[in-house]
């Protein structure tokens, strides 16, 4: 089953899943299992944490983008796929630990938020465009060197203190770091 709007199970300011800071996925709906969340589902919304059961492998295109009081996210460890702008503009948003399974992160799919260090899950084969741009708290990125590609402004904007580029890397566009700090 996919969530694509918080109103599929019973969503209000009042229900037993949101009670105004937290959300949490339930892991059946109508007896199905949730699998998916949708494009746009919890976009604006104002949850200050969010956590999902392990049935979930996908997010969708900006479901949780623009929630401007998210400091926290407990990922299912069966996530596969996070999709394009999906945490985007969650600027209090300071931490995040990707789960290992993780093989898919959108672009934008993390910029514009205040998360301090990230490590990339060795799944993840490509830094697609702007997934971690304008995230000025970035500080440490761990590769692993299975890592490919990094593209277009992938870390435009942050100040990285510290991060190694991989070994096995076959592209590195000439922008993926600008306005960043320095890397070796």
């Amino acid at each position: 089953v996919e969530i694509t709007s918080p109103y599929e199970f019973g969503g209000s300011e009042d229900s037993t899943w949101w009670d105004g800071r937290g959300l949490a996925i339930p892991e059946k709906l109508g007896g199905k299992p949730v699998v998916s969340i949708g494009n746009n589902a919890f976009c604006g919304g104002n949850f200050s944490s969010v956590s999902m059961p392990n049935t979930v492998t996908n997010i969708g295109d900006s479901a949780f983008s623009s929630l401007q009081s998210l400091q926290t996210v407990a990922f299912s460890t069966n996530l596969i796929s996070i999709g394009s702008y999906a945490f985007a503009s969650c600027g209090t948003l300071e931490e995040i630990d990707l789960p290992c399974r993780l093989t898919y992160i959108g672009w934008g799919a993390f910029s514009n938020t205040g998360i301090s260090s990230v490590t990339i899950p060795t799944g993840v084969t490509n830094i697609l465009a702007e997934t971690f741009a304008n995230c000025p708290t970035l500080w440490t990125v761990n590769f692993h060197d299975g890592i490919k590609r990094i593209e277009y402004n992938a870390f435009h904007g942050c100040y990285l203190g510290w991060a190694t580029l991989p070994r096995n890397l076959e592209y590195l566009d000439q922008d993926a770091f600008s306005d960043a700090g320095v890397i070796e």
